[in-house]
């Protein structure tokens, strides 16, 4: 658990992934997931266990303390409903039987957690909102020196205090952890070169999720929605974080799921399903 400094300090939970932030990343691509299973299962028990992980991590995610995975998780979910309801072979009755239930969930965990979203929200931080603003503006300071190339992987935490030298950086003396936002740190580290690798990677995996959400089969469909709304979550989160997806197994996993499944609806092709 990591701690505030107040007098009423804050505990955010940080699991066996070691920081709260990666918790929050772990749990923001899973969450569309339980969703995805309410939308598929065919039996009460299973639609009954999907809700019941959903609420759990829901509130692990609260406990996280968060706010970048609260509002990536928000997006992501707001993003899976609304292509559901949209989906001609995802009935509406039962997507929005989906939308009721969880927002009855999620006032509940709100409620009884409701202290500790009351003070990440509004209690004291200890300038670490602040603190962005000095960690962008040394990224775009080594990008602009590195523009092409970088400055190399890992290298980008070595040598990032020579380019600390903004009034407001100045006012926190020392910035002790690279950007928080995993585009500019790619950018940081590797340059044009990795930043539009990256961003041709990325839009590739989204193109072959998107088609696999239209296809004909309404369950394989529903699991490319529920990866998509997963590494959406992730990609938004990634705006105030500085985690990148090469040191994030999690983001492999859904990758290969990815391709699996449009061997999956061709199986079911052959098989005349």
């Amino acid at each position: 658990q990591a701690r505030g400094e107040s007098a009423a300090p804050l505990e955010r939970v940080g699991g066996t992934l070691g920081h709260p932030n990666r918790l929050a990343m772990f749990l923001e691509v899973l969450l569309p997931l339980t969703l995805g299973l309410f939308l598929t299962a065919g039996r009460r028990s299973a639609r009954g266990f999907a809700l019941f992980a959903f609420f759990i991590g829901s509130s692990a995610m609260i406990l996280t303390g968060s706010r970048g995975g609260w509002i990536a998780t928000a997006v992501a979910f707001a993003f899976l409903i609304a292509v559901a309801l949209k989906h001609k072979r995802i009935q509406s009755k039962q997507v929005w039987r989906l939308g009721l239930l969880a927002g009855i969930g999620l006032a509940v965990v709100g409620f009884f957690f409701s202290e500790q979203l009351e003070n990440r929200i509004t209690g004291e931080d200890h300038g670490s909102a602040m603190s962005r603003i000095p960690m962008f503006q040394i990224a775009f300071s080594i990008i602009e020196e590195h523009p092409v190339g970088g400055v190399g992987i890992n290298n980008y935490a070595v040598i990032m205090q020579q380019y600390n030298d903004t009034i407001l950086g100045r006012r926190f003396s020392t910035i002790p952890r690279p950007v928080h936002n995993m585009y500019l740190l790619i950018g940081g580290e590797t340059g044009a070169i990795g930043l539009v690798t990256f961003g041709v990677f990325l839009f590739a995996l989204l193109r072959l999720l998107w088609r696999i959400v239209r296809a004909p089969s309404p369950n394989i469909s529903v699991y490319a929605l529920a990866l998509l709304a997963g590494i959406l979550a992730f990609l938004v989160h990634g705006l105030v974080d500085k985690h990148p997806p090469g040191g994030y197994p999690l983001f492999y996993l859904f990758m290969a799921l990815a391709v699996v499944l449009p061997e999956m609806i061709s199986a079911k092709k052959e098989d005349g399903l």
